[in-house]
């Protein structure tokens, strides 16, 4: 059995390869554009019909939901992730959206207050 240190490691090392990868392997994908527009459907029909100020995407990956949340919705986007990999592809793909607030590591990720 592996120990807790190599599989952090392993984990870490998975991240990066996926993170070069992820978004190609994604969005050339039938399924995914399939399931990505079903699931933006789903979501937006559970969302109450008023508009948003803040919207915190917890585990956002390569920052999918970006320009779902800032245009549908109408907020302001923090999105955070475990991997710090993922979460360059997600500052270079909206880079030119310039999200309002930065991406965070989900693991450090200040906040002034919970709303449950």
């Amino acid at each position: 059995m592996k120990s807790a240190a190599t599989l952090k490691q392993d984990e870490i090392v998975l991240h990066k390869t996926l993170a070069k990868k992820y978004g190609n392997i994604r969005e050339t994908s039938l399924y995914y554009n399939y399931f990505n527009e079903y699931w933006l459907k789903l979501f937006k029909s559970m969302l109450p019909r008023k508009k948003f100020a803040k919207a915190l995407d917890l585990g956002c990956g390569t920052v999918e939901f970006y320009e779902f949340i800032t245009k549908a919705v109408g907020a302001s986007y923090t999105g955070t992730d475990l991997s710090p990999d993922m979460l360059k592809v997600g500052q270079k793909n909206t880079h030119a959206l310039r999200s309002s607030k930065p991406m965070q590591n989900i693991c450090r990720l200040k906040m002034n207050r919970l709303i449950l």
